[in-house]
């Protein structure tokens, strides 16, 4: 199975006619920059013109209704667990508390008490993909240029109990690259604003082939 991974958009919709074809479409979130659920309406169908299937997570610069979006597309994986191609999904959208005051954040608290809530410990039968805006606190995809650690404790959480293959995630334009957390690989492929997208290659029970690639 071919999956794309896209993540901070920012908007920036023109992106999407340079995409490799791929069975599914995952998306990390901030589809919009600062815009409104109906663009996030509108550029999930963009995609769902493109590609077979599409899921995903909002972002905290999308609106925080737009899971709702997600939802009617069919598309939503925020707290949420998909089957689809042999793999389980999951995911998380928007981000810990910023500074900035962004449309779609939370607190770690809140969040975390509601992953032990509504995931199952049980691990999935099948390969498992968990697809989040904010990076797992912990992994190299949190990290800042200053070298500050700003990852979530609450997808690591849920990380801990749906006990991922693979980590896919955004949010942390800088921290770009192949990481790991607790042994698992994480990817953060950079903001498709900017061309940056992941490619996975994946026939269970061969492991992912994986590559950071530009459009355009």
């Amino acid at each position: 199975m071919r999956l794309l991974f896209i993540t901070d958009v920012h908007g920036r919709s023109a992106r999407f006619r340079d995409l490799p074809a791929a069975d599914l479409c995952l998306v990390g979130g901030d589809l919009t920059h600062f815009g409104d659920v109906a663009e996030v309406r509108a550029l999930l169908a963009a995609l769902a013109s493109r590609f077979p299937a599409v899921l995903g997570v909002p972002g905290n610069c999308d609106p925080a209704e737009s899971v709702g979006a997600f939802t009617d597309a069919g598309a939503n994986l925020h707290l949420a667990r998909r089957e689809l191609g042999g793999f389980v999904f999951w995911g998380l959208g928007g981000c810990p508390r910023t500074p900035f005051d962004t449309p779609n954040e939370w607190s770690e608290e809140a969040v975390a008490a509601g992953v032990k809530n509504v995931v199952a410990v049980a691990p999935a039968p099948t390969p498992c993909i968990l697809v989040t805006h904010a990076p797992p606190a912990g992994s190299g995809a949190a990290r800042l240029v200053s070298g500050a650690e700003v990852g979530s404790r609450a997808v690591a959480e849920l990380a801990r109990r749906v006990r991922p293959s693979l980590i896919l995630c955004g949010h942390i334009h800088e921290a770009r690259g192949e990481h790991t957390w607790e042994g698992v690989p994480v990817v953060n492929p950079g903001p498709l604003r900017d061309g940056h997208y992941a490619l996975i290659d994946w026939t269970p029970p061969q492991p992912p082939r994986i590559s950071l690639d530009e459009a355009g």
